[in-house]
């Protein structure tokens, strides 16, 4: 400002949304530490679901301003021909959410799950940013034959 007065608008920080399965101690922790990193970013996380990889009693930081999709649900729990239609529903839920926060790019957390797929689909059909993050040994799998 022109008489040394400090605007009472501040600039609007780009947003990163992180869609994730569900919410797990580490992954809250990697979304905590991301957002730290990341100051000149508003941090959104979207959970398709509450529950992945056990039932964690997670207590969800500010700072990833989370979203849970499927309160109560496991993922884990997905299968059979009804799943699919639920997963659906909950893409639409996702994209629903991501539209309204307009991002600069989208990051998937894992991959096995047909409303993420479908997400990342819409993406780049919408010519936002996807990026696509996956631990796919987390158990330490020793697969061999034809597994592997």
């Amino acid at each position: 400002m022109n008489n040394g007065q400090q605007s009472i608008f501040q600039p609007v920080k780009p947003t990163i949304v992180f869609v994730s399965n569900g919410i797990t101690p580490y992954g809250t922790h990697y979304l905590e530490r991301i957002s730290a990193e990341l100051p000149e970013f508003t941090l959104r996380t979207i959970y398709s679901y509450q529950f992945s990889m056990g039932h964690w009693n997670v207590k969800l930081p500010s700072a990833i301003n989370a979203i849970i999709f499927g309160e109560g649900e496991d993922v884990t729990n997905l299968g059979g021909l009804i799943s699919i239609r639920d997963s659906f529903k909950r893409y639409q839920q996702i994209v629903t959410e991501i539209k309204t926060l307009s991002p600069v790019a989208v990051i998937i957390l894992g991959y096995g799950n047909l409303a993420h797929f479908l997400t990342i689909k819409w993406c780049h059909k919408n010519s936002i940013q996807c990026l696509l993050s996956a631990d796919s040994n987390i158990l330490g799998d020793n697969n061999t034959g034809i597994k592997a």
